[in-house]
């Protein structure tokens, strides 16, 4: 799918999406996370991305 944003803001919203889970992670989170694992941001395609992102986020905060 085509999308009006680039790779590098595609890259951004991914390390956002990352930097914010870090901060609301609690200790069974992480404990899930360590016991079960996940999946990355990275592995994750563009498209469901850009969805996530505002899901979360404003276009505001996406910088241009």
């Amino acid at each position: 799918m085509k999308t009006k944003y680039t790779q590098e803001q595609i890259n951004e919203m991914r390390k956002m999406l990352a930097i914010r889970d870090i901060d609301q992670i609690d200790d069974s989170t992480l404990f899930d996370t360590f016991m079960e694992g996940c999946i990355g941001y990275n592995n994750f395609d563009d498209d469901f991305i850009i969805e996530h992102f505002f899901n979360v986020f404003d276009e505001d905060d996406l910088k241009k």
